[in-house]
């Protein structure tokens, strides 16, 4: 993602706590007992809210759109507006630094793929991608967020990139359920033409 404006200022200081107050949400330990990757060894920790959406454990609006082998492709649930996107490895890892092989060399075709398809349909001035893996400075489960933005929010919001986000954090509007279901449904049929699909959760 592209970051026009870097300085700290008291705007962002502001929706940090916002931040920081939705990633403890879903973070929050669970009284579930752990569950397994489908067909893989390691366990998933029940405490990760990345794990259990990936298992079915936490409502998911527009279930699962699509998977690879090491890649997994939702909606985001956070209030980043609709056709807002999370991709994120299947298995529970905290670092890029911790990515296999074949974990790193799907991601980059990956996010080009995703990034068009949400382009196309939206037909945004910019896509943006960021990876999230921090929350009250703990790593978690990693997991990029692309989503689209336009020109036109200069006149809803001070700045572009991050700053958005942290606007549209602490304002914390929900995306409507019905037009994710439609947006995940359209990616969905476009990403299933290269992509492995995965029946939806």
């Amino acid at each position: 993602m592209s970051v026009q404006e870097a300085a700290p200022n008291q705007g962002m200081q502001a929706t940090a706590a916002s931040v920081r107050s939705y990633l403890a949400r879903a973070a929050r330990p669970r009284l579930m007992p752990g569950v397994r990757c489908q067909n893989r060894r390691e366990t998933m920790p029940s405490d990760c809210y990345a794990c259990r959406l990936t298992e079915g454990a936490e409502p998911l609006p527009g279930g699962r759109i699509c998977a690879t082998a090491s890649w997994v492709v939702e909606h985001c649930t956070g209030p980043l507006g609709v056709g807002t996107l999370i991709v994120k490895p299947l298995r529970h890892c905290l670092r890029i630094g911790d990515l296999t092989p074949a974990e790193a060399q799907e991601l980059g075709p990956l996010l080009q793929r995703v990034s068009q398809v949400i382009q196309t349909l939206t037909q945004a001035d910019q896509v943006y991608v960021c990876l999230w893996c921090h929350a009250g400075w703990k790593p978690v489960h990693i997991h990029f967020v692309v989503q689209p933005a336009w020109n036109g929010w200069r006149e809803a919001y001070d700045r572009p990139g991050p700053f958005v986000q942290g606007a549209m954090f602490q304002a914390g509007n929900a995306s409507p359920g019905g037009e994710v279901e439609v947006f995940c449904h359209q990616v969905r049929q476009r990403l299933g033409q290269d992509i492995q699909t995965a029946a939806p959760i």
